[in-house]
């Protein structure tokens, strides 16, 4: 009797502590203020019984502000089948229109045997900002880049003398 309240006792500290192994943590978002034409990165932290495998297969899905990540990974709360280090994961998901966004990081475990049904770990809220305006040129540079070469033609001409310039296809039409 009293072996079968430690077993008992065991199994409920061992499954009351798995939950401990599986974690996603420290996601960020790069740039922390990215603008519409800015790729954006999203990185996470897990390990242990949580985590992605590599190579990273994923795929973003959701339209609007809310968006889900869904990444091929483990999700296990058995801790005697935790086999994932701790590590970064960092998955470039491109450009997003000016907005407020939340991504939902889900890990889709393959091997669940449930046909990788997405389990949501995490989440990250941040703000695409306008795009940036593209520098150009106003009337003084024009003319700061114009003068010059300006300039150079008209030096260049002045010392080549005329009949190097001569056009071939006049010299024939004017002999026929």
């Amino acid at each position: 009797m009293k072996r079968a309240i430690v077993l008992v006792l065991a199994l409920v500290l061992l499954s009351a502590n798995s939950s401990a192994f599986a974690f996603v943590d420290q996601i960020t978002v790069t740039p922390a203020t990215p603008n519409a034409n800015d790729p954006i990165t999203i990185s996470f932290r897990s390990g242990v019984c949580d985590g992605a495998i590599t190579p990273t297969v994923w795929e973003l899905a959701g339209t609007g502000q809310a968006r889900d990540l869904i990444v091929n990974g483990l999700s296990d709360l058995e801790p005697l089948f935790c086999t994932l280090g701790t590590g970064t994961t960092s998955i470039t998901i491109g450009a997003l229109p000016p907005g407020d966004y939340v991504i939902v990081i889900n890990f889709r475990d393959i091997f669940d045997g449930l046909g990788g049904i997405p389990n949501p770990v995490g989440s990250a809220q941040f703000t695409v900002g306008q795009a940036q305006p593209i520098p150009t040129l106003n009337l003084l540079g024009l003319g700061m880049i114009a003068v010059p070469l300006l300039g150079v033609v008209a030096f260049g001409r002045r010392r080549i003398p005329a009949a190097e310039f001569t056009n071939p296809l006049v010299e024939r039409n004017q002999t026929k």
